[in-house]
């Protein structure tokens, strides 16, 4: 910055006000304008834990904000939280989200499996992309799904193919020795099933929709690989998480349920069934919770005249919350016209409403640019030019009259 006059760093200074201003009225306008969403598509939206958050806009990119120490959000890692505000594109074309930890999948239109983050054991390779890049995992998927330590796809063949160090037994391919401890083994896919259609990973436990619609419970990923038919007619499964107190002390309750092609939704005892399995007598759902219901979740579900329903712990049951949504993921949910939501939040920020539009990259990066130009001449160079100049009378009024 040598040979810039006092009068060039204060005009700088204040084009990149106009820079940050210009940029934050640009996302405030597109917050606005509301976006009509589909409510004819699955897998729209995915978080992990409570602060990372990825929404398929209406236009196929895949954009995600929140915690990104890990590489969640992708990109180089400058930035350990990327704020709403400067949400980043990550995948054009996108038709599908999951989240695990430490790393997330999308699967795109052309039904190729992408992932990113810090987990290379999922991602399956040995050496992390440049700018942690969503990197080609597989090719020919319509289905999949993820955890910490266990990854599953399922290829347009109907073949259902797992990998991790959660490792898989009792295949279809045979046993790998547990005892071995190479990566080039453990894990590589493994073919596990045939005839499937999607997998689901809830909780601990791994579910699977036959071609058929029949549900499969397939075991908890630790355990040798068991199919065991659960009901038939299945759309999708999920679980409930809640605590209820039973004889004076409190309990934590995981309780799944499938919705049907119906649109019903069941709740079911999963060890109760698995029970009735091993005893040879046949299990069928024990209780109906809900009709009229086109999207299952964890946590809730919503019916086909697009309303919310949420777990409520106070009165043990489910209770519409909202009305006019598209999608929800427990308590994250988008509106009809392409407003983000949570329904809980540990700030002030995370209750208000965000908007599915996306933001150009150029944008964005020109105010992350503008943020950091305005501080530097703020702090270093304009100071450095006062003090410089405090010494002359002249130059000290100068300074004065313009700043």
């Amino acid at each position: 910055m040598h040979g810039l006059s006092i009068n060039q760093l204060l005009m700088i200074k204040k084009l990149a006000r106009y820079f940050i201003i210009g940029i934050v009225g640009l996302n405030l306008a597109l917050w606005i304008i509301p976006r009509e969403v589909d409510t004819e598509k699955n897998n729209q939206i995915a978080a992990i834990g409570n602060d990372t958050f990825f929404v398929i806009s209406p236009n196929g990119k895949l954009v995600g904000w929140g915690t990104n120490e890990d590489g969640e959000i992708g990109g180089a890692m400058l930035l350990p939280y990327y704020p709403y505000i400067m949400r980043k594109i990550i995948l054009k074309d996108a038709a599908s989200v999951y989240a695990g930890s430490k790393c997330a999948m999308a699967l795109d239109k052309k039904g190729v499996l992408w992932g990113w983050g810090m987990n290379n054991d999922l991602l399956l390779t040995d050496k992390h992309p440049i700018n942690n890049k969503p990197i080609k995992i597989m090719d020919g998927i319509i289905s999949a799904d993820l955890r910490e330590t266990l990854a599953a796809a399922v290829k347009c063949d109907g073949t259902l193919w797992m990998w991790g160090p959660d490792r898989v037994k009792g295949s279809l391919e045979g046993f790998r020795d547990s005892m071995n401890t190479d990566k080039s083994i453990h894990f590589q896919p493994q073919k596990v099933m045939n005839d499937v259609k999607e997998v689901y990973f809830v909780g601990s436990v791994v579910f699977v929709i036959r071609n058929n619609n029949d549900l499969y419970y397939t075991g908890r990923g630790y355990s040798s690989f068991w199919p065991v038919f659960l009901a038939e007619d299945v759309k999708s499964v999920a679980m409930t998480r809640y605590s209820e107190r039973i004889n004076d002390q409190w309990n934590y309750i995981e309780a799944y349920q499938y919705l049907s092609i119906k649109g019903e939704v069941f709740s079911f005892d999963l060890d109760d069934a698995l029970s009735e399995v091993v005893r040879e007598s046949y299990y069928c759902a024990d209780k109906l919770i809900a009709t009229d219901v086109r999207l299952l979740f964890s946590n809730g579900f919503i019916k086909n005249n697009n309303s919310l329903w949420i777990w409520d712990s106070d009165s043990g049951d489910y209770k519409n919350i909202k009305d006019n949504i598209a999608y929800a993921y427990s308590d994250f949910y988008i509106t009809t016209n392409g407003n983000i939501h949570r329904a809980s939040g540990s700030s002030w920020l995370h209750a208000l409403p965000y908007s599915v539009n996306t933001i150009f990259p150029i944008l964005r990066n020109i105010l992350i640019y503008g943020i950091i130009a305005l501080f530097i001449i703020k702090k270093f160079i304009l100071k450095r030019h006062l003090k410089s100049t405090s010494s002359t009378p002249v130059g000290q009024s100068d300074v004065s009259n313009h700043d």
